[in-house]
């Protein structure tokens, strides 16, 4: 079996230690005055993590703040033992320091979900996708597993956690970054564009950020009243699914098609609400919410580090958006599964209201969605807008078919400019990569050669003597199979390491 050189590193313990942090978090929420706290600081966190990326720019996070983070999570975790089952407890002082403490240990994690994304980034889509479920799976079973053990053992070995996940988290950035950018060093990188700038990108993933957001406030009113327990449990089964469902591509000798493993989700994710409107507080309904929150989230993760690997989009403050907006949901979804918002009672008709919206809003979004890949095949039609370079028709075969478009450059246009030839050359070299990537048909990949020299599909008909239909189908195929759904993000995935402008 041939596995990428990245999927195989992506085995590597040091991958999956995301899971020992998200398990320190989970064993420190039992001992928690308020779920209210976490929350907000899972707003917080990212937002000023956000203001201060605006004003630094800086494309990654120093080491130095890594290894500070771990050591005030190491510390606070031991404060928190001494206030719990130490010396401290059933003190004055101790519902204070649980309280101190437990912030300081949200807030650190808050940090550690945005460090690790910086690392995930520097993997291919596959090795991230199991890095990140894979982790999940790591911190339900470490929770079910020490349990039972003696409280102060458990705390012993939770102040262990941060500093291990931090410095796997350096080790493993580094291992990825040499991986990804050899012989380039940190210090060669491009300064990150402003803020306004990543947001008014034209790739920027608002539709997905605010559907997720959606449907997180939906799952905030669900999980309001739920166990560490029971949240772990849902937790440790999706991130298994998704181990299993990546496992399955791997052996398929396929990439994550991101695109259908979302449109597979929204799925899971309607029928989820749809269970819970019409069946209310029951524990089905429930776990299939608790279950599919968690599918969301890490697939949100996934499709906003393969935005930052493919078009180039700084991977810090987009996810810090997004954490920042996901959250925000939660807290208020929170808010309404505890009657503590505006006076709703969420034992009335506010709930399966909500989850009715949030299933329309995921239709309409998913609808959308696929009308926007329809949209661009109808773009097609327009004239090319490469039409000073002419392709060389007569150099086609008798029959007016293509030869084999991963050897032949007969498709080519007849470039007479070094600057001609070079784009010749790398956009040849480009497609048949992409093409042998992501598992195209010798004609997929002759349509693709074809639109990346910006071919209407009018042109397209005349050049592989096609029908419409069947042209826009073979479009249709390759958006799907890059994972893509309109012709800006085709034109980012062609051309993102061109050594001119396009």
């Amino acid at each position: 079996m041939n596995i990428s050189r990245e999927a195989k590193l992506a085995f590597s313990p040091m991958y999956f230690c995301f899971g020992l942090c998200f398990f320190w978090k989970a064993f420190a929420s039992v001992y928690t005055v308020t779920v209210f706290s976490n929350s907000l600081l899972q707003i917080i966190i990212p937002a000023a993590a956000l203001l201060i990326w605006s004003v630094t720019r800086t494309s990654r996070t120093p080491y130095p703040v890594v290894w500070a983070s771990a050591l005030i999570g190491m510390l606070a975790t031991v404060v928190l033992d001494f206030a719990v089952a130490g010396p401290l407890a059933n003190t004055g002082a101790s519902g204070i320091i649980i309280a101190t403490t437990s912030v300081i240990i949200f807030g650190v994690y808050a940090l550690f979900f945005l460090f690790w994304a910086e690392m995930y980034v520097l993997l291919d889509i596959t090795s991230a996708g199991l890095a990140i479920s894979g982790s999940y799976v790591i911190g339900s079973l470490g929770y079910f597993l020490l349990r039972p053990l003696d409280p102060m053992l458990c705390f012993g070995i939770a102040c262990c956690l941060p500093f291990l996940s931090g410095w796997s988290l350096v080790l493993s950035r580094k291992q990825a970054y040499a991986l990804r950018f050899a012989p380039q060093t940190e210090e060669q990188e491009n300064p990150a564009p402003a803020f306004k700038q990543v947001i008014t990108n034209k790739l920027f993933p608002w539709h997905i950020i605010i559907v997720i957001s959606a449907f997180t406030l939906a799952a905030g009113i669900c999980r309001s009243d739920t166990s560490t327990s029971d949240d772990l449990f849902a937790v440790g089964l999706a991130g298994g699914l998704f181990v299993l469902f990546i496992l399955a591509t791997v052996l398929a000798h396929t990439k994550i098609n991101i695109y259908l493993a979302y449109r597979t989700i929204f799925f899971i994710m309607t029928i989820s609400l749809l269970a819970g409107m019409l069946l209310g507080d029951n524990p089905i309904s429930a776990v299939l919410i608790r279950i599919s929150h968690t599918l969301s989230s890490i697939a949100l993760v996934l499709f906003l580090c393969d935005c930052s690997n493919r078009f180039k989009l700084p991977t810090f403050p987009v996810v810090a958006f997004a954490r920042t907006c996901t959250s925000a949901a939660f807290l208020i979804g929170t808010l309404i599964g505890t009657n503590a918002l505006f006076g709703l009672k969420s034992d009335t008709f506010v709930v399966p209201l909500i989850y009715g919206l949030t299933a329309v809003i995921i239709i309409i979004a998913s609808y959308s969605w696929l009308r926007g890949t329809r949209d661009s095949l109808s773009s097609l039609d327009m004239s090319d807008h490469t039409s000073d370079i002419s392709l060389n028709l007569n150099s086609l075969s008798p029959n007016n078919q293509p030869a084999d478009s991963h050897t032949d450059t007969n498709m080519q246009p007849d470039a007479s400019t070094e600057i001609e030839r070079a784009l010749q050359t790398f956009i040849e070299i480009r497609s048949n990569h992409l093409a042998q990537e992501y598992g195209l048909s010798k004609r997929e990949t002759d349509v693709l050669l074809l639109l990346a020299w910006g071919k209407s599909a009018k042109r397209i008909e005349e050049i592989l003597t096609l029908s419409s239909n069947t042209v826009k189908t073979h479009v249709r195929h390759i958006y799907a199979k890059l994972g893509i759904h309109s012709r800006a993000e085709l034109d980012a995935l062609l051309y993102e390491d061109a050594p001119f402008n396009i």
